[in-house]
């Protein structure tokens, strides 16, 4: 790309992508522990969504305190990993089977609680996480993935 654009390697520019690839860094943490293991998840990115619209929904529907919401999100992320974890483990049913299954009732989900619409507006709390620089122009996102 930075032949065909030389903007790409600027300073601001790989600031925006280490900030937006943080997510994925994040979840790609937890995959590799998995793959370590042997294992795999394919229904990460339906729960970490579901999480978020968890999250979302109790803060702005349910009016709880931000930390409340973040705090209630992860515990769904975490439970329903406990949920894989246990059906795989116990029942002896493929971490394919499983995860694939979870997946769907994760989608599934995400679209009853939203009814296929974006949550907002959330509070200023979220904004003012989501924009704050920490350093170098990186935000909190960069810093939980560090």
């Amino acid at each position: 790309f930075w032949l065909l654009e030389p903007a790409f390697l600027s300073e601001r520019n790989i600031r925006a992508i280490l900030n937006v690839v943080s997510f994925v860094g994040i979840i790609a943490i937890g995959q590799t522990v998995l793959l370590v293991a042997g294992e795999f998840d394919l229904s990460v990115g339906s729960v970490a969504g579901l999480s978020a619209v968890v999250a979302a929904k109790l803060m702005t529907a349910a009016a709880l305190p931000v930390t409340v919401g973040i705090l209630c999100g992860i515990g769904v992320g975490a439970l329903i990993g406990l949920l894989n974890g246990l059906i795989v483990v116990r029942l002896g049913i493929p971490a394919f089977i499983q995860t694939l299954g979870m997946l769907f009732i994760g989608q599934g989900l995400i679209q009853v609680v939203t009814g296929g619409y974006p949550v907002y507006p959330l509070p200023e709390a979220i904004n003012t996480i989501g924009g704050t620089d920490l350093a170098f122009g990186l935000g909190w996102s960069f810093a939980f993935f560090i």
